[in-house]
């Protein structure tokens, strides 16, 4: 299997992982986007997807390169680029939060989340139904008990107001900074997808990559199990983003959209890692512990907390964590 096979393999791969988050995506169309369903389904899928990464981790990752490492460098040595590919991949994400984080962008989720909402409640407050007579917004209302008896009674226009646009407006400098910052949300919640995702594309690639080279330890079979088993785990990352964005007040179809683009990197991710290691076969170690790192990253600072977080029954989640980890182990090591 040459380049252009390998490539073509690891772009229909992550397609397919990408499809599969889509589809966990498409679930905000038809579930209700409370704390309900948020508490019984989505954390258990959250700890499911943790234990298939953790398993795809190593069982797919960093055992293989620590074989391919041993053929290179001998038994004794063959830690050294495993070591250093993983922590590099930690290290990569780790720098990459860190950044956003003098962004002042601690959840570019919970950001987005709160722009949508700051916009919901703009318009509710400035809808002229739900004004008050006596709100402050307007203090040259009239009472609605009041008794207008006399000409002479009638409210006055102030002068600076006479020949002017009617009611004080909201602050237009305040809207477009609140646009902004939606905008800007948006940006960084697409910017730490891409992030987070770009190394499950690069794991796919590297394996189908190393196929194609003939190297030990990697076969096409085991680079196609490394795909489902991502796929898996996908489907509920697809669901984590849509359904709080659809909670605090986008469109099922929005939400939807913006669900679906944690997968879009991978392929892009996939074609990279199959060309790379196609054509520069000794960095196959390193790139595999690279995805292996970046992945137990997500797993311990993004899966593992959300699927924890809030009052909960925490023992499902640990159950599925753990079903997640069987399940891959069985798939890489039977069907691999």
């Amino acid at each position: 299997m040459g380049l252009a096979a390998a490539t073509l393999d690891a772009f229909l791969a992550t397609c397919f992982t990408w499809a599969v988050t889509a589809a966990g995506a498409a679930l905000v169309f038809v579930l209700p986007p409370d704390e309900a369903t948020q508490r019984q389904l989505l954390r258990p899928m959250l700890g499911f997807a943790g234990g298939v990464m953790t398993s795809a981790s190593f069982f797919s990752l960093l055992a293989p390169a620590l074989e391919l490492a041993e053929d290179q460098l001998g038994r004794r040595w063959s830690f050294v680029p495993v070591a250093v590919g993983f922590f590099l991949g930690g290290a990569f994400l780790y720098l990459c939060d860190v950044y956003m984080e003098t962004q002042q962008i601690h959840d570019p989720l919970a950001l987005m989340q709160d722009a949508v909402l700051g916009r919901k409640a703009k318009a509710k407050a400035d809808s002229p139904l739900r004004r008050s007579p006596r709100s402050s917004s307007n203090p040259y209302a009239t009472p609605s008990n009041a008794r207008l008896r006399r000409p002479d009674a009638l409210p006055r226009v102030p002068s600076s107001l006479e020949g002017g646009r009617g009611p004080p407006q909201p602050d237009d400098d305040s809207t477009a900074k609140k646009a902004a910052a939606a905008r800007r949300a948006v940006a960084l919640l697409v910017f730490a997808i891409t992030l987070h995702n770009f190394p499950e594309g690069l794991a796919v690639g590297v394996g189908f990559g190393g196929a194609a080279a003939g190297l030990a330890g990697q076969s096409r079979a085991k680079a196609m199990n490394l795909a489902l088993g991502i796929g898996l785990q996908n489907f509920p990352e697809g669901l984590a983003v849509s359904m709080p964005l659809k909670r605090a007040g986008l469109s099922s179809y929005k939400a939807f959209l913006f669900g679906q683009l944690s997968g879009v990197v991978e392929p892009v991710g996939g074609i990279m890692g199959a060309a790379l290691v196609t054509l520069v076969t000794p960095i196959l170690p390193y790139a595999l512990a690279f995805a292996a790192g970046a992945m137990i990253y997500v797993v311990v600072d993004q899966l593992i907390p959300e699927s924890l977080a809030g009052p909960s029954q925490n023992k499902q989640q640990t159950l599925a964590f753990m079903g997640g980890f069987g399940l891959m182990m069985v798939m890489d090591v039977a069907l691999g």
